[in-house]
């Protein structure tokens, strides 16, 4: 449609469009969804965009400085929405992880792109227009590496390589927010706190990976040091979501439901014999398992939930197990009055204070309970460093039967076994 007296087709009244779609997507809430589609023109652009060079870093043609800066950008930003789409539905990327290495966009501030330009813009310390961007586009390159073998030339299994990947994000992270000020700047505190919960994603991703391969071989974690990374990661992004200071950008966290730690933290209380420890972190993994059943792809009825629910029958019932046998004197009439009645009184016992935060009841889309009496990892803005201190570089050997390796093993084989009977196409 014309505007005022342009001719059809002119750059003023077009550029005046995508400023008006932007300031739209920029105020949308999380409630006015607009991420998930099954419409096939998507697939369509992607292929466009390799039709384009976009993966290329030097692309067999002249592009002029600001326009390799935009075809960078809009390639992590295409990169961003295949990892989302994998993550949503546990299935493998599109994108390869090396087409994402050496095709980054610059540090800067788009004032600093001048569109005559023959040189370059250049690299910016503190916080620029890209800071975030480039957080988020290193976190999911290296999801990649970590997380799917079979789209990698070589892929990394062996522990300390899969460490030193963690860590590289972790150092490089740490320069991008260097230059932050959390205290002043609410988008400079959500992007340092971003950072935060990606460096422990990443972490468990490194031991926990979601695609089996029979050349890695998990390490052993000693001091339920597994268990506590994941209700570090379930607490982080809960806490993230819950502040005021983060609801201009809840729409895009809300993209990334965090199952993956809750699936791990479920397989790690299957095992759990300890009942102090399964009393301090039943709370959380309970309300997280509430929480993450809203927000996964499908809810309820989807595909992704269903090993979820089935792990967490198997964690109910040696929970049950543990509280009956530890507890013989309360009367128990059935393993349904165990689940139904966590807040079991024992004053005698030294984890009755930890038993007894099970009978505060909390909303489900109210704070996550904290873990009381358990220390968890503290940690600066680089997140979850000890997790690395209680690793047992070792191999478990044959004996995987009776460890939560087994139980996230069984979990992933369930993830993956799809009833494609049930899918419909239209």
């Amino acid at each position: 449609m014309p505007y005022l007296d342009y001719e059809p087709g002119h750059k003023a009244p077009e550029t005046l469009a995508f400023a008006v779609y932007y300031a739209a997507v920029c105020v949308l809430t999380e409630e006015q969804y607009f991420m998930t589609t099954n419409d096939l023109t998507v697939l369509q652009a992607f292929m466009i965009s390799l039709a384009l060079s976009l993966h290329i870093v030097n692309p067999p043609f002249v592009i002029r400085p600001l326009e390799l800066e935009l075809r960078r950008r809009v390639w992590h930003a295409i990169g961003l929405l295949d990892a989302q789409s994998s993550l949503d539905r546990a299935t493998e990327p599109m994108v390869q992880p090396r087409w994402l290495e050496y095709n980054t966009p610059a540090n800067t501030n788009d004032s600093e792109i001048d569109f005559h330009s023959d040189k370059s813009p250049l690299e910016l310390g503190g916080f620029t227009d890209m800071t975030f961007n480039l957080v988020i586009s290193e976190a999911q390159r290296v999801m990649r590496c970590l997380n799917f073998y079979h789209t990698m030339e070589r892929p990394i299994t062996d522990m300390k390589a899969r460490q030193a990947l963690v860590v590289d994000f972790q150092r490089a992270a740490e320069t991008l927010v260097r230059g932050c000020n959390p205290k002043i700047d609410a988008f400079h505190w959500f992007t340092v706190k971003t950072a935060e919960c990606l460096t422990a994603c990443l972490q468990l991703a490194a031991l926990r990976p979601l695609q089996r391969d029979p050349i890695f071989v998990p390490p052993q974690i000693k001091n339920h040091g597994l268990l506590k990374l994941c209700v570090d990661v379930l607490q982080r992004t809960r806490e993230l979501s819950d502040d005021r200071r983060a609801a201009p950008w809840r729409w895009f966290q809300d993209l990334w439901a965090p199952w993956h730690p809750l699936s791990v933290a479920i397989a790690e209380l299957c095992v759990c014999d300890d009942l102090s420890v399964l009393s301090a972190y039943w709370p959380v993994v309970e309300h997280s398992f509430r929480v993450v059943a809203l927000s996964v792809a499908d809810s309820k009825e989807g595909m992704l939930w269903r090993p979820i629910d089935k792990l967490m029958k198997q964690a109910q019932s040696k929970r049950a197990a543990i509280l009956a046998r530890e507890i013989p004197l309360q009367p128990i009439t059935s393993v349904n009055s165990l689940l139904n009645a966590p807040n079991i009184p024992d004053p005698a016992s030294p984890v009755s204070s930890l038993i007894s935060h099970q009978n505060q009841s909390t909303s489900i889309h109210g704070s996550i309970p904290p873990v009381d009496n358990v220390t968890l990892m503290n940690h600066g803005p680089g997140a979850s460093r000890d997790i690395w201190d209680v690793i047992d570089f070792g191999d478990f050997g044959d004996d995987l039967g009776g460890t939560s390796w087994s139980s996230f093993a069984g979990f992933l084989d369930d993830l993956h076994e799809t009833d494609y009977s049930i899918l419909t196409f239209g």
